[in-house]
């Protein structure tokens, strides 16, 4: 019987980023990076707000400069806002109420503020130009099909008004 000869391992290569993210533990670089700008980011998502309006006594319509990571959304859908509020990171998914072939990439979420909602509460009171929140890509299988119809009708109420808005602006 002839010995085998133990197989000889070659040491594994970091890429930068992973070297980064070893280097950044127990934080993770995407910690590290929002020291410098919180717009900059290796895997998290997050948009800063660019425009607030307070069209009424209860809601806020924020536009989101999404990061780069962002692949747009479907009429319909919803996406998931982070937001820390006394410390506490909150999330919260809203539908976005402007066109999904708005031309700059932006989007907008209308947010009516309930009694009891503490990110709706503290986005109505407190956002303004320049916030930044976490955000993940849109999701839901509610949205326009494909094929559009000839006519459609729409009937919605509370909440499921915004993805109904989003819709008839696309």
């Amino acid at each position: 019987m002839t010995p085998v000869a133990p197989a000889r391992s070659t040491p594994r290569r970091l890429s930068p980023r992973a070297l980064f993210e070893a280097l950044a533990t127990p934080h993770g670089v995407d910690r590290c990076l929002e020291l410098v700008n919180p717009m900059l980011t290796v895997r998290d998502m997050r948009a800063k707000v660019t425009e607030v309006a307070r069209s009424s006594a209860d809601t806020v319509t924020l536009t989101l400069r999404p990061t780069r990571q962002w692949r747009g959304f479907q009429a319909g859908q919803f996406v998931t806002v982070t937001v820390e509020v006394d410390g506490v990171r909150r999330t919260r998914c809203y539908s976005p109420v402007c066109s999904q072939h708005r031309d700059d990439g932006r989007i907008e979420l209308t947010i009516k503020a309930r009694p009891d909602g503490v990110v709706s509460q503290y986005l109505h009171g407190f956002a303004a130009a320049g916030l930044v929140v976490g955000l993940a890509q849109a999701d839901g299988t509610f949205r326009l099909p494909s094929r559009r119809p000839a006519k459609g009708l729409f009937i919605s109420g509370g909440s499921g008004i915004t993805p109904i808005l989003s819709m008839l602006r696309t």
